[in-house]
């Protein structure tokens, strides 16, 4: 096991924003993370958005995860992974301030 990569989101107010973990479709992964700070009754939400996976040949399948979603909770991050060349993390915020933290493990 070793680090593949580590992400930080830090936000004030209600916004989203997401980041791109590349991966390499040969290998497995662990995505974990989690809020790590919280000031405020507001809501905060940290989840993979975004999956694209590869066999080797043919397309490229990504499916995103939250069409349609507006807060669905049960979307999480701490998810292992294979045959995947991308992942997008995404934090959500509504008010507050925040902080959230993760990890990229390969295996």
């Amino acid at each position: 096991m070793r680090v593949h990569w580590r992400f930080a989101f830090w936000q004030n107010g209600t916004y989203s924003q997401t980041f791109t973990v590349p991966l390499d479709w040969r290998k497995r992964y662990v995505i974990i993370g989690s809020t790590t700070f919280k000031k405020g009754d507001e809501m905060a939400h940290l989840y993979i958005q975004t999956l694209c996976n590869y066999n080797g040949s043919g397309p490229i399948l990504c499916g995103i995860r939250d069409i349609g979603v507006d807060e669905d909770y049960t979307l999480g991050l701490n998810e292992f992974i294979s045959s995947a060349i991308r992942a997008t993390v995404k934090f959500k915020t509504k008010g507050g301030f925040h902080r959230a933290e993760g990890i990229v493990i390969e295996l």
